[in-house]
């Protein structure tokens, strides 16, 4: 995708003014990827809590719903697992953002033309590190740009190429604004999604405390050891009718 529009007769001024706007976006992204982050780390870890508590019962719940479907020969038996909690299962993976392969190439060239890998080592560095991000096939460009921080990667911010106008300057930069307007985008949905997660409601439970935490596995526990007893009582109350069963299908 070409995210560059072409533009004429810019000034240096709207130039700088754009570098800061670049800043300013990064520092909104920076603040979006903080909460995100650690609220999917959260949430995983609430989930993996819970099933190592309840895992091993709702496993033993389902197989004993199987047992008893296949003794009451139900044909419109569906497994179905209600952990009582609010929540169920969803994927944790996320779709991967589509790259944007040509402009990050375009990056990529600009910076081996304002760094000198050849001589300093840091800027050796950079151009290491660049090319991995830019290799990397699930990172867009917006993500490539929101790693690169101001302080170290300052050259490749403000410089121009020698064999770039100004008005060359602008475009790039342009397209580097409203990549980084998308990744901030992105990660303001995935923040709105984690909140409306399935798994938010352990979440909610975890963050009352080890102890109520603790509390609430236990009665969703027990709950479930309820379920299990209650299918076991079925079972054996079905397999007491099994001759009964058998002989009225007998052949007369």
């Amino acid at each position: 995708m070409n995210s560059r529009r072409k533009v004429e007769g810019k000034t240096q001024d709207e130039v700088d003014i754009l570098l800061k706007r670049l800043q300013g976006l990064r520092r909104e992204v920076a603040e979006a990827r903080s909460d995100s982050v650690p609220l999917e780390d959260e949430l995983k870890i609430a989930h993996n809590e819970y099933l190592r508590r309840v895992g091993p019962l709702l496993r033993e719940i389902l197989k004993l719903r199987g047992e008893l479907q296949r003794l009451n020969q139900s044909a419109d038996f569906e497994e179905v697992i209600v952990d009582n909690s609010g929540v169920d299962r969803e994927p944790a993976t996320e779709i991967l953002k589509a790259p944007d392969a040509v402009e990050k190439d375009k990056l990529m060239e600009h910076a081996y033309r304002v760094l000198d890998s050849m001589v300093s080592a840091v800027d050796e560095e950079l151009i290491g590190r660049l090319q991995g991000m830019v290799s990397n096939n699930s990172m867009n460009l917006g993500e490539v740009l929101e790693r690169m921080e101001w302080g170290r990667w300052q050259v490749v911010w403000r410089s121009r190429a020698y064999q770039e106008s100004v008005d060359d300057q602008y475009s790039r930069l342009d397209g580097w604004v409203l990549a980084l307007k998308n990744q901030l985008t992105f990660l303001n949905k995935r923040k709105a999604r984690l909140l409306k997660h399935r798994h938010y409601g352990l979440l909610q439970q975890r963050r009352k405390g080890p102890f109520a935490w603790r509390r609430f596995l236990d009665v969703v526990a027990s709950q479930y050891e309820q379920e299990r007893e209650e299918l076991r009582g079925e079972i054996r109350a079905t397999c007491g009718r099994g001759p009964e069963i058998n002989s009225s299908r007998r052949p007369l």
